[in-house]
């Protein structure tokens, strides 16, 4: 009983085993960077990416029969290593930018039924984000085109390299 006793009160006076900050920070980093919250981020951002690839190809003056499609088989090979490079990388950017203390409540907390949860719900609301998020640029966009419209003016800021078409770009600005 006694040295139960001693065992207790020298375990309640040792300094608490210390967390492996790195250890924290790669959970951290594979509960958050996974094939779902990858696809929904890749999802939401679908239609400009989309646009971006046929664009870029464009240039080059390749005319895509299906950008959708294409579209998917280029994210089918693409996705299993973009997660490898990003849960690389991510780990450093966690050791970064948190405390010991902080990684080793964030690795815990998603480990926790809320923090699972919150996992699990990220893509649908990334996706839900996304959409939230181009209403909102085009209703800013369509806002502050007049005001951008009125600085230029004011501070004498020149607009295009062709000086007759800056009269153009603001009258499309004042729409």
């Amino acid at each position: 009983m006694r040295y139960a006793s001693a065992l207790a009160v020298i375990l309640a006076l040792a300094p608490p085993a210390q967390a492996d900050p790195r250890a924290d920070a790669a959970a951290i980093v594979q509960a958050t960077v996974t094939a779902d919250i990858v696809s929904g981020a890749l999802s939401a951002m679908r239609p400009v990416l989309i646009s971006a690839i046929s664009n870029d190809l464009q240039r080059l003056n390749i005319q895509l029969a299906d950008p959708e499609r294409f579209f998917d088989v280029f994210i089918e090979e693409f996705q299993a290593e973009f997660i490898a490079v990003m849960r690389d990388e991510m780990v450093d950017i966690q050791l970064n930018n948190f405390t010991p203390q902080e990684l080793s409540d964030i690795a815990a907390f998603y480990t926790t039924s809320s923090g699972r949860a919150l996992i699990a719900k990220t893509p649908v609301i990334m996706q839900a984000s996304a959409l939230i998020g181009q209403r909102a640029g085009q209703r800013a966009g369509q806002n502050a085109a007049p005001r951008v419209a009125a600085r230029l003016e004011a501070e004498g800021i020149p607009m295009t390299t062709d000086p007759s078409l800056g009269q153009k770009l603001l009258d499309i600005l004042r729409r």
